[in-house]
């Protein structure tokens, strides 16, 4: 290969990667996601459970009666730039500054939300209102709260 065509090769490649690239999300093997919600005084599914990595999405309503109502779940594969996306969109370091609770999840039976990220052997996990959301990491919640719903019409 000639040096002219060596440059464009490396140019281009190193382009490609830049815009991939985001220093403060995490690696794209590493992670895993997980969102959920709770509402303490409820009848019939009141928690949520979606659990993200490269692989597989999968959510998972229950009952605080596993008798009378037992877990339903389904799985889809996200589409790989929808995965990227949401690593993108994840401020690790940002994340792990957040207190574990904030607010007052469901008081008053107002519900609760919680975002959850494993990055490597790190993990940390944050709940905090229903309907609210977490400072510095809004793009990050609104692409779970679409996931969520999104697989919630199929169960």
């Amino acid at each position: 290969m000639s040096l002219p065509y060596c440059i464009v090769f490396f140019l281009l490649a190193f382009l490609a990667c830049s815009k991939i690239y985001n220093p403060t999300s995490p690696p794209l093997g590493e992670t895993a996601i997980g969102y959920g919600t709770s509402f303490g005084e409820c009848v019939g599914y009141c928690k949520t459970d979606l659990s993200i990595d490269s692989e597989l999405a999968t959510l998972t309503v229950s009952s605080w009666q596993p008798k009378k109502n037992p877990d339903k779940s389904t799985s889809e594969r996200l589409p790989d730039d929808e995965w990227t996306a949401l690593l993108q969109n994840v401020n690790w370091e940002d994340f792990k500054q957040q207190p574990e609770v904030i607010g007052c999840p469901d008081c008053v039976d107002g519900g609760a939300e919680w975002v959850k990220l494993q990055i490597g052997n790190d993990e940390k996990k944050v709940t905090f209102e229903f309907g609210k959301t977490l400072d510095g990491q809004e793009n990050l919640l609104q692409q779970l709260r679409a996931i969520h719903e999104r697989m919630r019409q199929n169960i």
